[in-house]
């Protein structure tokens, strides 16, 4: 989830040897999250020198930058009301992701925050069906 998710993006991207991966509530553009609030607070507080480097930060850390990158199958969950990271992120993504052809599913959950916890029981039913169609058999 979260920052979690942006590092999953980043392995892929960097040839990480997997099937296929899934996120939740993952940020896919850095500078949008910190371009004010919250998200500029974190980011000064995570990279000291994050207003020297921001171009850099952001480049590496921003999938929306880099969809084509993306090769593996991807499941894209996000809840509608997350107060962390606006779904408009994965949603972002996936427009991106379309326009490669590539193998993705996106799934908005009605209500989910951020962990999507009161959602858990089918989140997670989701990842293993999807991880499923990708195993060796």
């Amino acid at each position: 989830e979260s920052r979690g998710g942006m590092i999953v993006f980043q392995a892929l991207r960097d040839g990480f040897a997997a099937r296929a991966a899934a996120t939740f509530g993952a940020f896919t553009d850095l500078a949008e999250l910190t371009s004010s609030g919250p998200g500029a607070t974190m980011a000064k507080t995570i990279w000291k020198d994050f207003e020297e480097r921001r171009n850099e930060i952001i480049s590496r850390r921003s999938a929306i930058q880099w969809p084509e990158r993306l090769v593996l199958p991807l499941l894209l969950m996000h809840g509608s009301e997350d107060r962390d990271v606006p779904p408009s992120q994965t949603l972002l993504l996936a427009a991106q992701l379309s326009k490669t052809k590539r193998d993705f599913s996106v799934v908005v959950f009605a209500g989910g925050n951020h962990t999507l916890q009161q959602h858990q029981v089918e989140r997670d039913r989701q990842v293993v069906e999807f991880f499923r169609r990708y195993m060796v058999k």
